[in-house]
């Protein structure tokens, strides 16, 4: 496989679309009762539409799309135009497959560090757990100049990523596969890039879902109702954004272009 410098871990993503299910491939493999990355998923729908209008949105970029998951959730949303790219090749070709039903979805490779888009065209930008995957500095200064650059003036874009002040990578995984940059790291790479950041807060923390652990086990074993999510992420939501002391998070950023 040649080496696509703008994203590592090229073959761990490209095996991970051998996965029948779509949400398996893409957040925690090893959640076979499906329940764990569905909460995740939810959660971080819900996070994104909290802090967005999307009866101003037309034009959506879905940067680092995988399997095209929040694409075709914009979709369903009403969003008439998403363009979805993502830098694995294997999960472009998946994601084509997957989103044929949607003819206002246009998938395409991220490569040479360039967005084919002219200036200044998408009212959103969502990035969901991408950066923390670019251990290259100057790939992901690449990367937010060229979302700086596509998106418009009364535009924002949505960053979700991993943080932490004290662990660098996940346990058990390769040092090339993510990085856990600190808030403060990210605010400075974006500040650099021409993103002004307007929010900026966990979601989901090291501390177990709603702060107390036996909802969590109950939840992930699949003995909560599923139509109780929507509340115990309403909660969840609220409690999370007070755990500032965790030992990682995953943060949200709302960011818009500096005028």
């Amino acid at each position: 496989m040649t080496k696509n410098e703008n994203f590592t871990s090229e073959k761990y993503w490209a095996k991970m679309t051998d996965i029948d299910n779509d949400l398996r491939a893409i957040i925690d493999p090893n959640d076979k009762l499906g329940y764990k990355n569905y909460y995740i998923d939810l959660l971080s729908k819900t996070a994104i539409e909290r802090v967005i209008s999307f009866d101003k949105i037309e034009d959506a970029l879905d940067f680092g799309c995988g399997l095209g998951r929040i694409s075709s959730w914009l979709a369903n949303k009403g969003v008439e135009r998403i363009e979805a790219t993502d830098g694995i090749e294997e999960m472009v070709n998946k994601a084509k497959r997957k989103l044929t039903k949607y003819d206002n979805i246009n998938v395409s490779l991220y490569k040479n560090r360039q967005l084919p888009y002219n200036d200044n065209v998408f009212d959103l930008v969502t990035v969901g757990w991408v950066l923390q995957h670019v251990i290259n500095t100057p790939a992901v200064n690449d990367i937010l100049s060229e979302i700086n650059r596509v998106i418009k003036c009364s535009g924002v874009a949505v960053f979700i990523e991993r943080t932490s002040n004290n662990i660098s990578s996940e346990k058990g995984m390769s040092e090339d596969y993510i990085l856990h940059r600190s808030v403060n790291s990210y605010k400075k790479l974006f500040k650099d890039n021409g993103l002004k950041i307007n929010l900026c807060y966990p979601i989901r923390t090291s501390v177990p879902i709603c702060n107390f652990k036996p909802i969590q086990k109950l939840l992930h074993s699949g003995k909560i109702s599923v139509q109780l999510f929507p509340s115990i992420i309403k909660l969840d939501l609220f409690l999370q954004k007070r755990n500032t002391n965790a030992q990682w998070a995953d943060t949200l950023f709302l960011c818009s272009k500096k005028l």
